[in-house]
């Protein structure tokens, strides 16, 4: 006879912050997210935040980058003397931009400082969402990258916590602990 166990499912904390990770950097869908946050009446919590300088900062980089690429392109298309001095320049404006992408991109080490804060500051959430490209348990967008593992280390902790804490209603989902080790 095998012994069941029932998992519990986080179903509950109907009222909290919605957790939104942000790695497509696409203004659109945090804008229908917090829509969707408001008719909960819940906040919305994004990650990366980047303030407006700094979102400045990327796009001034981005088109010095785009522009020196452009111009080094178009001088290694018509053959002309002199491209050696674009393609430093071009080297230079992309280092630049990536050095300050990287400044504000959401990878693991980020994501358990985000994690932690929300912890000590007693944040309930709800909800999470992430925006980005997903494929093989990872995801990824020009705001940082992700695994699934990660993500899931965090949440499993969230569940914990809210179950320990009392803030946990759950429904029961019986399997074999075979299923859940």
């Amino acid at each position: 006879m095998k012994i069941f166990y029932f998992i519990l499912i986080l179903t509950c904390i109907s009222k909290g912050e919605i957790l939104f990770f942000d790695l497509n950097d696409n203004p659109k869908e945090i804008e229908a997210a917090r829509r969707a946050a408001k008719k909960r009446n819940e906040s919305l919590i994004v990650y990366p935040s980047i303030s407006v300088t700094d979102k400045r900062e990327i796009d001034k980089t981005k088109t010095e980058f785009h522009n020196a690429r452009s111009v080094y392109r178009e001088c290694l298309n018509t053959n002309i003397v002199g491209c050696a001095e674009l393609k430093t320049k071009y080297q230079s404006a992309r280092s630049i931009y990536d050095s300050t992408r990287e400044k504000f991109k959401l990878n693991a080490s980020k994501l358990n400082k985000i994690m932690e804060s929300l912890k000590n500051s007693n944040t309930k959430i709800s909800s999470v969402v992430i925006s980005g490209h997903d494929g093989n348990g990872y995801f990824t967008g020009s705001n940082g990258d992700l695994n699934d593992r990660d993500l899931l280390v965090h949440l499993v902790k969230m569940l914990l916590l809210a179950m320990v804490s009392g803030r946990c209603c759950y429904g029961a989902v019986t399997r074999p602990i075979s299923a859940v080790c």
